[in-house]
């Protein structure tokens, strides 16, 4: 890391792989300018592959040459250009997921452009998906041309053939950092800044010598567990350590990791008041922002402007704290979602909502505004008017909420707002659309979008195997080495022949490319720390599992385990959180009701106490699930109710015997309306059209 800072000065542009790197590089010269005793200083300019290729792009741009396009932009290109591409079904739906297949055709279209692979080859023919992305990206590329749009792929391309590189004025010195694997796309780049004098460099990788240890663990949670211990003590022998974990499949054991390493190394996260407490590390690897809490509210909230919603998701609605009122109010909230389940409708409209919700006053929820919203709202608009539509309706409805949100809620919040401009955005590639085609694209762009927080540089890093290029640390933990996952199995791209890929030297494509790739990226780990540790799990669910087979070609030698690796006490590291607890005895509750219960009283007082004392003197009983439409009971008390009307005119057998059939009939039918009639302004959502007529 000391080197490529060196490289940092006000004529030089620092290119890397990725943006971890980049970040990481910027954090640390500002710590170099600070240890120095600087107050202020210029911005060094140290930027991802893919960003300095966009900054180049619109640096360069006239008001006649082709618009960048955005990411999203992209996307929404790719789903028309296949859908006019795809015939329909016998009852007009595509026959492809247009979503799945945009986002895979964008991915192929992105590797054909960095590694020089000819669309007109014949291989494209002798396969359906092949031979159907080549016709998606001959129009893809046909309607950019037409409009004057550029694709984000074929941008770097166009810098490096023509002659607007120089037109964006690159610094006088170029340094590229990071790159295991250069693609003849980034060669010509290269070529095209030395033609115009500047001067290029490829930052040298850290040459140290690590000492080097090889250990095995019974699964991976043990294995976790064991990295975490590692990076405790190393951090309490020396606390300015900079640490890595890396974790290959870190995208399916994110949380699983995070659990771990809080026990571990941020105790205080787990104890009362400790959500905000400082993590001693940092996760790379993102959620999407639709899981994040106040985002997911949000998503729900616009889900009420198009349809209906689940109950269950109506309920957290309600009980959400980022709406208006949300504090006040959250009571009177909690009994109309304890009234919704008792009715149990599956699936509730906004209509059916604000009905419901009139009962209840005080909710701080304007169910009238949002009716009048969306009777308002014309059916087809562009999709800037249903950004702002979108906008107006979570600012009717109070959302963030009205306590100040913390710094990852703020940041969200942002992200989330900067997501409504990503759809305004799209709208320079689509015609206006209906409601319900806007909030699916909105919804998509929430699902597909990564959220990771901005907080303090920590002293470990849990990262993937991908995110170390560049990087160098006091000590690098490598886990998950076994013979399954490294190296990685090839990863052809299924929409470009094999034999192309091949041809044309992807990595990834082939055994052969994973394998260099694998050996190269372990050397670079055994020279970017003075300490590596590699480990792999002997058993991963009952399956049993074998070293990587590069561990020994690394001179790694198995080493015993260590009393540092073992379990620690329950209560380590507590005992250095300050707190402040209260005691308070209470004596007095409710009286036991014995006249219900029998025999579950005593078994609750077995299995739990205090759910005993809950439910059995606090009379707690838990909410409703709605598991059905309509399930046995809510049947049996239908049932009834026709009965009940039935006898109220019947009134005894003799009259029941003395009638005639044809009039029994219809009695019983009449019966039968009245009882659905009223069950209908119950469950309005559920009782109607086919199924109500089943029933």
């Amino acid at each position: 890391m000391h080197k490529l800072l060196d490289f940092l000065s006000d004529d030089t542009t620092l290119i890397t792989v990725n943006r971890r790197l980049a970040r990481t590089v910027a954090n640390a010269y500002a710590e170099r300018r600070l240890a120095a005793g600087e107050r202020a200083w210029r911005t060094p300019d140290v930027v991802p592959f893919v960003t300095w290729i966009e900054r180049s792009w619109r640096e360069c741009e006239s008001g006649s040459g082709p618009l960048l396009l955005r990411p999203a932009q992209q996307r929404l290109l790719w789903e028309e250009v296949i859908r006019e591409h795809t015939p329909p079904s016998e009852d007009d739906r595509p026959l492809l997921e247009i979503g799945a297949a945009a986002r895979g055709a964008a991915k192929a279209f992105a590797l054909v452009n960095s590694w020089n692979i000819p669309l007109d080859s014949r291989q494209f023919d002798f396969s359906d998906g092949p031979r159907s992305f080549r016709a998606w990206a001959r129009a893809f590329r046909g309607r950019c041309q037409e409009v004057g749009w550029m694709d984000s792929a074929s941008a770097a391309t166009a810098l490096a053939e023509g002659e607007l590189l120089a037109a964006a004025r690159p610094r006088p010195r170029v340094v590229f950092a990071g790159f295991d694997v250069v693609t003849p796309q980034q060669q010509a780049v290269r070529a095209a800044l030395a033609r115009l004098g500047v001067e290029v460099v490829e930052a040298p990788p850290s040459r140290r010598e690590a000492r080097r240890a090889f250990r095995a663990f019974d699964d991976p949670q043990t294995e976790l567990r064991a990295a975490a211990l590692w990076a405790r003590s190393r951090l309490f022998d020396a606390p300015d350590s900079r640490l890595g974990v890396v974790v290959p499949e870190l995208h399916r054991v994110r949380a699983a990791a995070e659990r771990i390493f809080d026990e571990l190394l941020s105790p205080g996260c787990a104890m009362p008041g400790g959500v905000d407490a400082e993590r001693a590390f940092n996760t790379s690897y993102g959620e999407t922002l639709s899981r994040v809490a106040v985002i997911g509210d949000a998503l729900i909230a616009l889900k009420l402007a198009g349809g209906a919603v689940a109950l269950e998701e109506v309920g957290r609605l309600l009980r959400s704290p980022y709406l208006g009122a949300g504090q006040s109010a959250l009571f009177g909230r909690a009994r109309l979602d304890a009234g919704l389940r008792e009715i149990g409708e599956p699936g509730l409209t906004l209509d059916n909502l604000a009905v419901r919700a009139a009962r209840y006053p005080s909710l701080g929820i304007g169910f009238d505004q949002l009716l009048e919203m969306r009777r308002a709202a014309p059916r087809r608009q562009p999709l800037r008017s249903w950004s702002e539509f979108f906008s107006r309706w979570l600012r009717a409805l109070g959302w963030p909420g009205e306590r100040p949100p913390d710094s990852g809620e703020f940041q969200a919040v942002e992200a989330f707002r900067g997501l409504l401009d990503e759809l305004a955005g799209m709208g320079a590639v689509a015609g206006p659309v209906a409601l319900q085609r806007a909030l699916s694209l909105f919804l998509e762009l929430a699902e597909e979008t990564l959220f990771q927080p901005r907080s303090a540089p920590a002293p470990v890093q849990i990262l993937g195997a991908l995110e170390t290029a560049g990087l160098g640390f006091d000590g690098l933990w490598i886990s998950g080495m076994h013979d399954g996952c490294w190296p990685p199995a090839p990863e052809p791209d299924a929409l470009v022949p094999v034999s192309l890929q091949r041809a044309a030297g992807v990595p990834t494509a082939t055994p052969d490319g994973q394998l260099r790739l694998a050996e190269k990226r372990l050397r670079d780990w055994c020279r970017a720390a003075d300490e590596v540790v590699l480990s792999y799990p002997r058993y991963q669910k009952d399956e049993p599992l074998r070293p990587s087979p590069l561990i020994a070609a690394a001179n790694f030698e198995l080493a015993e385990d260590r009393a540092e690796y073992s379990p620690p006490e329950v209560s380590l590291g507590l005992n250095r959180v300050s707190a402040r607890l209260e005691k308070v005895d209470d004596e007095r509750a409710p009286k036991l009701r014995v006249s219900r219960g029998g025999a579950r009283v005593l078994a609750d007082q077995s299995a739990c106490p205090f759910r005993a004392f809950a439910r059995w003197r606090l009379g707690a009983e838990g909410v409703p699930v709605a598991a059905s439409p309509m399930d046995a009971r809510t049947r049996g008390n239908l049932v009834h109710h026709v009965l009940s009307v039935l006898w109220s005119e019947l009134r005894n057998q003799s009259n029941l015997k003395a009638m005639p059939v044809e009039a029994l009939r219809q009695r019983i039918s009449s019966a039968v309306d009245q009882a659905m009639a009223e069950e209908r302004r119950r469950r309005p959502d559920t009782l109607r059209g086919c199924y109500a007529r089943i029933e």
